[in-house]
Formats: structure tokens, sequence, C-alpha cells
């Protein structure tokens, strides 16, 4: 008895190779747990782990130790990375680079950390450990932030994540905390109250006052910081550094 193979006619297209766009990857992992092995997510896997071998332009190791003109800061700042040093999977192989963020701010830092088909942004970095450290880190530098604190102007209401009213000095963080995504498939969260979180046209006229001065604040973007598989040191020490050079520009023009 003798076996022969004969091909099947078909006319599928699988799609592949493709080239997707660095900005498509959150649309991917979000509905990646109904389309796993869909070929434009294969395709575009295969793109990002051969650009693994690419070092990022203007990249940095992810510290290990922060400094800063403030070492009381510095210090509290490696207290919290050392918290979340057994929860660093990615650090090794990730980066951190700077990013222009507001004009007229000093740039922030963000880690960049390698895609490849198996790891997944499951949300965004502790929010909450992330304030409360910035809360002391901006007490060392000698400025006392209210948390929460109702910030009323004629073209903006909203609850800062940290202000001193007397110095007109404080931070926020960008954005809320979004529904995990990725391969896990878990449900969204409950959105946040809309004095938290602001909208789009909100965070806009947000950045307009502080690019005209109007404002002293610290910005940085949530989603700049997103937690890859449990990773909170790699995004927490990227945060940190924006903090501490934050400080260190306002001090070094006068303002503190």
């Amino acid at each position: 008895m003798s076996l022969r193979i004969r091909p099947i006619a078909s006319d599928y297209d699988p799609g592949y190779p493709a080239m997707v766009e660095i900005d498509d990857w959150q649309a991917l992992l979000a509905d990646s747990s109904r389309a796993v092995f869909d070929a434009r997510t294969l395709a575009f896997a295969g793109l990002l782990g051969a650009s693994m071998l690419i070092p990022a332009p203007s990249s940095a190791a992810v510290p290990e130790t922060l400094t800063a003109g403030n070492p009381t800061a510095a210090a509290i700042a490696n207290t919290a990375l050392a918290e979340v040093k057994g929860r660093a999977m990615w650090r090794k192989v990730a980066s951190v680079g700077t990013r222009a963020y507001v004009k007229g701010n000093p740039d922030i830092t963000v880690p960049r950390i390698p895609i490849s088909f198996g790891n997944s942004m499951i949300g965004v970095f502790d929010m909450k450990r992330a304030r409360a450290v910035t809360v002391d880190i901006f007490r060392a530098y000698g400025v006392e932030l209210q948390t929460d604190y109702p910030l009323k102007r004629e073209d903006l209401a909203f609850h800062v994540d940290g202000y001193d009213p007397e110095r007109g000095i404080g931070f926020e963080i960008v954005g809320g905390e979004r529904p995990p995504m990725g391969f896990s498939g878990r449900k969204p969260g409950p959105a946040p109250p809309a004095h938290v979180q602001l909208d789009e046209d909100e965070q806009k006229r947000l950045m307009s006052a502080v690019e005209g001065k109007a404002l002293k604040l610290l910005l940085v973007p949530v989603d700049g910081y997103p937690n890859m598989d449990g990773d909170q040191y790699t995004p927490l020490a990227a945060y940190l550094r924006s903090v501490l050079d934050y400080l260190d520009w306002l001090k070094a023009n006068g303002h503190l």
C-alpha cells in the first residue's frame, strides 16, 4: 500500500509577512485573547522580536541606583525601588530613554521594554505607590504637597495628584489606571470619577497652562509606564528618574 500526498487547491492568503507600526501593538494585545494565533499578530511578533537586537536610540540601562542633587530625595526613591526589586523581570533586557512631553518642562524618562510574542501589558505601574513616593520626594526638596488637591481655574477644574498652593508647584500623572490588557483577557474595571481622570480636551488645556507657565506641574503620561507581566521595577525606576530630574530643574531655575 502506498500513500500519495496531493496538494489542495486554495486561494488562502495568510497575510504575512507584513509591516505593522509600533503604535498598533496595544490594539494587537487587546484582542489577543481571541486571536492569539492570528497571522497579523504572529507577523508583528516576529518583526518586534528581531527589533530586540537593535538598541533604541539615546537609551540607557534601567538604573539600579538613582542619584539627584538632593541625597535625601534620592535615598527615598531608591528605598521605593528596593521594595519592588523582586518584580523586575524585564529590567535586564529593558532600557530607559528621554521623551519631550510638555514644552518648557524638562524631558521625562520612560521605560523601553522589548515587545515579543509571549509578554503582555496587564495595566500600568502602581500609581498609588508612585504618588506616595513622589509626595515624599517633593517634601525632601522642601515642597509640602496636598494630595488630591481641588485645583480650580477658569478653563479647568480637577483634583491634582499633589499640589502646594502656596508655591504653585505640584505633579499630575496624566490618565488613569486602565483595564488590564493582553493575553489574560480580564474584564474592564470601573471607570474613575470625572474629577480624577481628565478627558482629552482637559488634558490639552492642562498642558497649555503648564507650557504657558501658569502652573508649575510635573506632568507624565501614565501610558508611558506600562506594567508588563507584573514588572513594577522598570516603569517605577523611569518615573522616579523623571521626578528627581524635575525637582533638580526647579531648584536650578530658582523655583525652590
